[in-house]
């Protein structure tokens, strides 16, 4: 044997190494990825989507949901061809509707400054706009909950099964079973993270609920009673501040905490100070930007709610004297809705209630002593 075919399996050997490790390495991976279904597949997509998170959300959120869909949609079937979990669907879904009716009754209100019981085609049309939406985001909510609560049930059974109470095998139809519930959990809170803040449910929580000394209340107007307890705190010393007493608790409490904060290592506080601010900021700017895209949805909503009562549904002829380009809806028979294109109102469109002139009803100085009742 030559130097020259000695050189060339020198040179050749690691070669065939690494193309062989390289073989091997693929061919794992490959045997890997054919045990994983639709749903977990998207699951991994969804976990190399968050490298380009702060880019493009959306991405990592649109395979989460469509891998919880795929993954749960068997069940869903399986529940709704029972009578009992048919019916228990259909109490979910005609409670989102109820709220859906009421919610798109009120953006008809707010838009045209009367009752949407005089825009029923338009009280409908708001509805087919609102409904969608509360759809997908409850369910999406319900859907992401059920996934945090399914380890509580299943640390659950176990306890029941220690006990002896029932049989308790856990068979999954899926390989890996453990990674995946793990990354499902992962994925799952982030997306309802910012679907909480995608309807700002913090603000609606503080405004629904209120926590005291008696428990939880909750009001569907964010309307209270006084707290009488609050109302009589002056009489104990330790709620007003002016006393000797709460002053000798808060001059302690601040001693205490003043001591601590000079105990830190200063490079240390400035590091944490700096990392609270940099949360804070980022958390603020997440909140902006949900904020301002609800802001244009729902005005976007309004302007299309505008528009439909206006070219739809709103009369361009009427008994009643309008003023040219204008339509209206009769609210009875002294008054008159009114709506003409105003480019400097919100919705691009000024309501506005005039009284009903008419051959009946012809234009006086002073106003009818009195209206009979609807």
């Amino acid at each position: 044997m030559g130097t020259a075919e000695l050189i060339r399996q020198a040179i050749l050997q690691p070669y065939h190494k690494i193309s062989t490790s390289l073989q091997r390495f693929r061919t794992g991976i490959s045997q890997r990825l054919a045990k994983l279904s639709t749903a977990q597949k998207l699951y991994l997509l969804a976990l190399f989507s968050l490298l380009f998170y702060e880019q493009h959300p959306s991405l990592t959120t649109l395979l989460t949901v469509s891998s919880l869909v795929i993954e749960f949609w068997p069940l869903f079937n399986k529940l709704w061809h029972s009578l009992a979990g048919k019916a228990v669907i259909l109490l979910f879904y005609a409670t989102i509707a109820n709220f859906s009716l009421a919610s798109s009754g009120a953006i008809v209100n707010e838009v045209t400054g009367v009752s949407a019981a005089h825009f029923n085609y338009t009280h409908n049309f708001a509805l087919l706009l609102e409904l969608p939406v509360w759809m997908v985001i409850t369910s999406s909510i319900a859907l992401l909950l059920l996934q945090m609560l399914l380890p509580i049930y299943l640390v659950g059974l176990l306890l029941l099964k220690l006990v002896g109470l029932i049989g308790f095998k856990w068979q999954p139809k899926y390989a890996y079973p453990v990674s995946t519930t793990f990354l499902r959990l992962m994925l799952s809170f982030l997306i309802l993270h910012h679907l909480m803040l995608l309807v700002d449910m913090e603000r609606f929580m503080e405004s629904r609920f209120r926590v005291d000394d008696k428990g939880v209340s909750f009001s569907f107007n964010g309307q209270f009673k006084p707290n009488e307890d609050k109302a009589n705190a002056n009489l104990s010393p330790l709620h007003v501040p002016d006393t000797a007493q709460g002053k000798d608790v808060l001059s302690a409490e601040q001693e205490t905490n003043k001591l601590n904060t000079e105990r830190q290592d200063p490079a240390r506080q400035k590091s944490q100070a700096q990392e609270t601010e940099n949360n804070a900021t980022k958390a603020e700017d997440d909140a902006l930007v949900y904020a301002r895209f609800t802001a244009a949805y729902r005005h976007k909503v309004r302007q299309l709610v505008a528009d439909f009562a206006f070219g739809m549904e709103a009369d361009g002829r009427s008994r009643c004297q309008m003023s040219a380009n204008a339509t209206g809806v009769e609210l009875n028979d002294y008054e008159l809705l009114q709506i003409l294109p105003d480019a400097g109102e919100l919705y691009g469109y000024r309501f506005e209630v005039i009284p009903c002139v008419s051959a009946a009803f012809p234009r006086t100085l002073g106003r009818p002593s009195s209206l009979p009742s609807d």
